[in-house]
């Protein structure tokens, strides 16, 4: 795992946002990604509740219809 992890690409706006102007889109894969990158650092440091947390919440974001 990467100990940097890079910004999360913002430049692609969501068609659907009247204000598409102001808000930014990020693809639900990839801060599923973000997340899931978080759980195995905080499961290897030694938080596994924590871990589980953030995996509960990646499955939240990929549950959610786009």
């Amino acid at each position: 795992m990467n100990a940097y992890l890079a910004p999360l690409a913002t430049t692609r706006f969501s068609p659907q946002c009247p204000t598409a102007h102001r808000a930014a889109y990020v693809s639900p894969l990839q801060l599923a990604d973000r997340i899931l990158s978080l759980a195995q650092a905080a499961d290897s440091a030694g938080h596994p509740a924590t871990a589980g947390d953030l995996l509960t919440v990646m499955y939240a974001v990929l549950d959610r219809p786009h």
